[in-house]
């Protein structure tokens, strides 16, 4: 726990280092370290991942694949976001004029890597469903799942 004195000097320190105070120095502090945005939370637009994935669980089957069809659109829309931005920073680098650290570029692979990971497991998440779903009895005819006696 802190002393008296050591509380004392920290809201003293606290009272000097009040940040930037015109709008001007409040835009350029809100950049601050930013590299390229992929650290943020994902700005996925809604209507996009649920388009994506209805139309993957269209494809797939039932609407009980639409949690997982749903994960891997935004899996999907994320590794998409990933490398589009690696693109544009290789496009940069190959700019004679333009000063871009290759560190930024080698940072990337940290979210590639995620989204590559989230991407894995949402197709393995629906290939286990789907192969339970075969293996018990379900199949899909015109559009609706239906029970299939199984023989033997």
């Amino acid at each position: 726990m802190a002393s008296e004195r050591q509380i004392g000097a920290n809201r003293k320190n606290a009272k000097q280092s009040t940040g930037p105070q015109t709008v001007a120095g409040k835009q350029r502090s809100s950049k601050n370290a930013l590299k390229h945005g992929l650290a943020r939370p994902s700005s996925d637009d809604e209507t996009q991942i649920q388009n994506l994935g209805v139309s993957i669980a269209g494809a797939l089957g039932p609407e009980s694949l639409m949690k997982e069809a749903l994960l891997l659109a935004r899996a999907k829309l994320r590794l998409a976001e990933v490398r589009r931005v690696r693109d544009g920073m290789l496009a940069t680098l190959l700019d004679a004029s333009a000063d871009l650290n290759i560190k930024a570029i080698y940072s990337l692979d940290r979210y590639d890597r995620a989204a590559f990971t989230q991407h894995k497991r949402a197709i393995r998440s629906l290939c286990a469903l789907e192969y339970l779903r075969s293996r018990s009895g379900f199949s899909r005819t015109g559009g609706k799942t239906t029970l299939v006696a199984s023989t033997g």
